[in-house]
């Protein structure tokens, strides 16, 4: 039900309390004509009782035998012009009754009319995506009481009408978003609240490199704005009709709102898939990414119950799922990839709506893909040292798996040889630039293992939501762990990979061979 509707019921219950107004000036009316219709009957009475004294005088002051038509007459006269004068004064009430019921009627409808166009006025302001926001908040709201109904009414039949899938923003859109989120940070109206489950306030609330937290975003920014453009998501208020998914976005509300902004432009600009080969395989990310993301495609401003009954009893029914398993006409996935974003909070694994994403994924052979990019990760090298300290083996101790810990020692000794030889023949230019990427990349793979050890302790933060989903991934939580694993490594041999040809230009084309077949022996002789 809409604002529009709001304001109908309000202006017809206003007619309907003039209407009883009305009714009661009509019982008055009756009162009036029934008092007139008494006179009236009085007055008859009266003057039949007076032409009846009369004929009695008359008889007995007659003479026997004799009438007397001249007081007869007259008295008839008389009663009809008595009858004539009451029935005109019934007849005046009743046309100022009709009058005033008229009168009431036409004021009802007058102002029904204009509450209606004031609200459609409203409701069609409101809807203009989220440019609104300033005049909706200052609209008098009192000719209406709103509704959590009325306020998501929009959003409602948009979310029922638009698939899941196609509730997709492109990057102009993120980019639209974080500078909104970044100036509500800047003034100040996006507090550092404590988390909602860890109790804990985020650390790099402040930090640039970071920012306020998903959740935070979330909170104070998506939600007010989502319920003033209507109550749909970011994505439906800039695409009423939806953008069919290409790209699917995995990743945690632990990340920063500019983390996430920076990771974002790094896939669609630098980006690499964990499943691909530079060399033999076409790069499976789309020319216009139209980006399925969680916190900007489901209705965030929705009330707890109604978004339950959106994400529905069935995790595998979920806009989470719909927008994975969706596909065209031809029967091929709308889904070209995932893109994993990873976080410095924590690994999104450790989530149980992230682990279901990657099941449906590996189920479905989709391409992973996660960022590179050698400037991020120069930006990081004095921050890792610190963090890490200079071993080349303090890396794996971050993994469980002890397969996983050899190849991982392997590709770590591997990186800080390399810079070691190379800087014999380039210089210390390329030594600091391969620490970089080195550095960069297992600084991705810390963050997919940070905290992680096994689906099985992945949580929820709605208990009912942990359940369902913990049915669904029963009995496949080993190949998981082994994927995840498998990704994480994969990172490092894809970034190997992608400076393969300035590798070689310094160390020569049979060392790198021997180098990436050395990792690949290793992968395919330690995984189960």
């Amino acid at each position: 039900m809409g604002a529009g509707s709001s304001a109908s019921r309000s202006a017809a219950l206003k007619g309907v309390t003039i209407c009883i107004s009305s009714n009661s000036n009509n019982s008055n009316n009756s009162s009036i004509n029934n008092s007139n219709s008494n006179n009236s009957n009085n007055s008859n009475n009266s003057n039949n009782k007076n032409n009846s004294n009369n004929n009695d005088n008359n008889d007995n002051s007659k003479h026997p035998g004799e009438d007397s038509p001249t007081a007869a007459t007259a008295a008839t006269a008389a009663t009809a012009a008595a009858i004539a004068a009451a029935t005109a004064t019934a007849a005046t009430t009743a046309a100022a009754a009709t009058t005033a019921t008229t009168a009431a009627t036409t004021e009802a409808a007058t102002t029904a009319t204009a509450a209606t166009a004031a609200a459609a006025t409203k409701t069609t302001t409101a809807v203009n995506l989220y440019e609104a926001t300033a005049t909706t908040k200052t609209t008098t709201t009192a000719a209406t009481t709103t509704t959590a109904c009325e306020v998501y009414a929009r959003g409602f039949e948009l979310h029922r009408r638009v698939p899941a899938h196609m509730w997709c923003v492109t990057e102009a859109d993120i980019d639209e978003f974080v500078k909104k989120a970044a100036l509500a940070h800047a003034a100040g109206r996006i507090p550092n609240d404590t988390h909602p489950v860890t109790g804990k306030n985020n650390e790099a609330h402040d930090d640039p490199d970071f920012g306020p937290s998903i959740h935070m975003v979330v909170k104070y920014v998506v939600v007010p704005e989502s319920q003033a453009a209507g109550g749909m998501s970011w994505a439906l208020a800039r695409h009423p009709d939806g953008l069919p998914v290409n790209i699917f976005m995995t990743h945690c509300w632990e990340e920063g709102i500019y983390e996430f902004h920076r990771k974002v432009k790094r896939y669609i600009h630098g980006g690499i898939s964990a499943r691909t080969n530079p060399e033999t395989e076409t790069d499976p990310r789309p020319a216009t990414p139209h980006i399925w993301c969680c916190f900007l495609a489901n209705p965030q401003c929705w009330p707890r119950q109604a978004l339950k009954e959106l994400l529905g009893q069935d995790p595998m029914k979920s806009p989470f799922a719909k927008a994975l398993i969706a596909k065209n006409r031809a029967g091929e996935l709308l889904a070209k990839c995932v893109w994993l974003v990873s976080n410095h909070a924590t690994s999104i694994y450790n989530r149980l709506w992230c682990v279901l994403e990657l099941k449906i994924a590996m189920d479905l052979g989709l391409p992973i893909v996660f960022s590179l990019s050698s400037a991020s990760v120069k930006r990081g090298l004095s921050s890792a040292v610190r963090r890490r300290g200079d071993t080349p083996t303090s890396m794996p101790k971050l993994t469980r798996n002890p397969q996983q810990k050899m190849r991982l020692s392997f590709c770590r000794g591997c990186c800080w040889w390399l810079p070691s030889l190379s800087s014999r023949v380039a210089g210390q230019t390329w030594l600091q630039h391969l620490n970089g990427v080195d550095l960069g990349s297992y600084n991705v793979t810390d963050q997919l293992l940070l905290g992680f050890d096994g689906v099985q302790h992945a949580e929820c933060s709605d208990p009912d939501d942990a359940k369902l989903i913990r049915d669904v991934v029963k009995g496949s939580e080993g190949q998981l762990d082994t994927l995840i694993e498998r990704i994480s490594f994969a990172n490092t041999y894809a970034m190997l990979v992608h400076d393969k040809h300035e590798i070689e230009e310094k160390l020569g084309k049979a060392a790198i061979k021997t180098l990436l077949k050395g990792i690949l022996v290793i992968e395919s002789t330690c995984l189960p």
